[in-house]
C-alpha cells in the first residue's frame, strides 16, 4: 500500500496470557485501508518477536480467514505486530482475532528455519458494519430529462412485455416445478439460519459477560488502590499520634520530676493513692502513676495507737496550671448594661477550671459591677466597686482584670486588678484592688459562662470597650 494512501490505523495492546481490555474500534465492510498496530506483552512485559513467524487469525460472520507474515500483510518490529487488514478478514458483526506465533526451540532468533513451537495470544475483538453504499444499494435517479426518456422506454417495453407474456406463461410451468424445489431448500436454509442466530446470541451474551467481568475487576482494583492509600494515610497519622504521645509522656515525666525535686527533704514515690493509712512524714510526696495526680503530706500525727487517738495523715493534692487559652475576644459596638460570654469565638460551648476576663474601656453612670458565673445570677454572683474607674479624657487607659479561681468546697475566690485611677494621668498604675471569696449555693467544678453587669440600670459599658476572655485547666 502506497505511503500517500489514507489509512485507518487502530492501535491496541494485547498479552500472550491474559485478556486485556482495549479501546473499541469499528471497520466498514469492503474497506481496504485498515491497519491494526498491536503491541504484544508477556504478562505485562514486552515480548520480543525477532525472527518469528506470525499468523493473524480472524473469525467473523462469513467464517475464518488468516493473514500471515509470509504474504506480507503482517509485519514485525520488536514486540509490535502490524496487520494491513484484507477485506476478506472481516464481515458485518463482531470480529475476533488472535495471533499464532511460531518459533524454534533449538535456534537463535536470527537463524530460525524450523518453526516447531507455537503459542497463541489472548483474543481481542472489534466490530464491522455494512457500508451504506453496497451491492444492494439502488443507484440514484438521474435528472428530469433522463426520467422522461425512461418513461418513453417503458412504454416501448410494455409492447415487448405483452409479446413476452406468452413465453412467460409457457415457462411458468417449469418455474413452478423449480419453486417446489426452492421451497424445500428454503426450509433447510431457515433451519440453518435459526441455529446461526441462536449461536450468535450466545456468543454476544458471553462477550457481554466477559466485558462486565473485566469492568468489575477494574473497579475492584481501583477500590483496592484507594483502600491502600487510606491505610497508608492512617498509618502516617498513627505514627504522628504516637510521636506526639511519646513527647507528651516525656513532658509529663519531666514536669513531675521537677515537682518532686522541688519538695524540701526529698520525696517518696508511692504506687497507690494516698490514704490515712499511708505512712510518711510531713513533706513527703505521693504520685499515682496511672492518673498523674500528685499529693503532698501536709500534716502527720502518729497517735498513741488507741481507738481514741489513731494515726492520722493529711494529704493535699498538688495541681499545676496549663497556659492561658483564649476563649473569645470582641469590641463593643454599642453601650451595654451587661456582657455575657457562654460561647467561644467559634460559637461552641466551653468549660475551664479557671477564667480570666480582661476589659479595656470604661463604665458610664457608675463603676460598680456584678459578676455571675454559669448563667445563674440568683446564686453565683459577686459585686465589685471601682470595677472600671471611668477616665473621661483617656478611657483607653482604664483596664480591669478579673480572675475566677477554681471552686473549692462550694467557695470561689475572685481576684480583681485595675489599671488607671480616672484622673487623666499619662501613667497607668496597676494595683490589686479586691480579692474576695464567694460562697456558692450549689457546688460547681468549673466555669462554662460568665456575666458582668453594671450594678444599676444606668451603669453601662461604653462603646469601644475591648473584652478578652481566657481559660485554663489545673492538672
Amino acid at each position: 500500500m502506497a505511503d500517500a494512501a489514507l489509512l485507518k490505523i487502530f492501535e491496541a495492546a494485547i498479552d500472550l496470557k491474559r485478556p486485556v481490555a482495549i479501546r473499541p474500534f469499528e471497520v466498514v465492510e469492503g474497506d481496504t485501508g485498515n491497519r491494526i498496530v498491536l503491541t504484544l506483552t508477556d504478562d505485562g512485559e514486552a515480548a520480543s518477536l525477532a525472527g518469528m513467524y506470525v499468523n493473524a487469525v480472524f473469525s467473523n460472520s462469513n467464517g475464518i480467514s488468516v493473514q500471515e507474515t509470509g504474504d506480507g500483510s503482517v509485519t514485525i518490529d520488536g514486540n509490535t505486530v502490524t496487520i494491513d487488514l484484507n477485506p476478506a478478514s472481516f464481515a458485518p458483526g463482531m470480529v475476533e482475532c488472535e495471533l499464532q506465533i511460531y518459533s524454534s526451540s533449538d535456534e537463535a532468533p536470527e537463524d530460525i528455519t524450523d518453526c516447531d513451537v507455537l503459542v497463541t495470544s489472548a483474543k481481542f475483538n472489534f466490530s464491522c458494519r455494512r457500508a451504506i453504499l453496497n451491492g444492494e444499494t439502488l443507484p440514484a435517479a438521474p435528472m428530469f430529462p433522463t426520467l422522461s426518456a425512461l418513461v418513453e422506454s417503458v412504454t416501448e417495453a410494455e409492447t415487448a412485455r405483452a409479446s413476452a407474456e406468452a413465453a412467460r406463461q409457457a415457462n411458468e410451468t417449469v418455474r413452478q416445478a423449480n419453486e417446489a424445489v426452492r421451497q424445500e431448500n428454503e426450509v433447510l436454509r431457515q433451519s440453518n439460519e435459526t441455529v446461526r442466530v441462536t449461536q450468535e446470541g450466545a456468543r454476544i451474551t458471553t462477550e457481554r459477560l466477559r466485558v462486565g467481568s473485566e469492568t468489575q475487576r477494574a473497579s475492584a482494583e481501583a477500590a483496592r488502590a484507594s483502600a491502600e492509600t487510606a491505610r497508608e494515610a492512617a498509618e502516617t497519622a498513627r505514627a504522628a499520634a504516637e510521636t506526639a504521645r511519646a513527647a507528651a509522656e516525656e513532658s509529663r515525666a519531666a514536669t513531675f520530676a521537677e515537682l518532686i525535686a522541688s519538695v524540701p527533704g526529698g520525696a517518696e514515690i508511692l504506687q497507690s493513692p494516698p490514704t490515712e493509712a499511708t505512712e510518711g512524714d510531713t513533706g513527703s510526696l505521693a504520685v499515682v502513676s496511672s492518673t498523674g495526680r500528685a499529693y503532698i503530706c501536709a500534716d502527720a500525727h502518729d497517735g498513741d495507737g488507741t481507738a481514741a487517738d489513731p494515726p492520722h495523715y493529711t494529704w493535699r493534692r498538688i495541681e499545676y496550671a496549663s497556659d492561658w487559652e483564649e476563649i473569645n475576644s470582641f469590641t463593643l459596638t454599642e453601650d451595654l448594661g451587661a456582657i455575657e460570654i457562654n460561647k467561644d469565638s467559634n460559637g461552641e460551648p466551653f468549660f475551664f477550671d479557671e477564667l480570666r476576663i480582661t476589659m479595656l474601656g470604661g463604665m458610664s453612670g457608675g463603676n460598680t459591677a456584678r459578676v455571675a458565673v454559669n448563667g445563674n445570677t440568683n446564686q453565683y454572683y459577686a459585686t465589685f466597686s471601682n470595677f472600671i474607674a471611668m477616665n473621661v479624657t483617656y478611657p483607653e487607659r482604664c483596664m480591669a482584670v478579673l480572675t475566677l479561681k477554681k471552686p473549692r468546697m462550694n467557695f470561689m475566690i475572685a481576684e480583681k486588678n485595675t489599671s488607671g485611677d480616672g484622673d487623666g494621668s499619662t501613667v497607668a498604675a496597676a494595683k490589686t484592688t479586691y480579692v474576695g471569696m464567694l460562697r456558692l449555693n450549689t457546688a460547681i467544678t468549673g466555669y462554662s459562662a460568665v456575666r458582668i453587669s453594671g450594678n444599676g440600670s444606668s451603669y453601662k459599658f461604653i462603646t469601644g470597650t475591648q473584652v478578652l476572655v481566657e481559660g485554663r485547666n489545673l492538672h
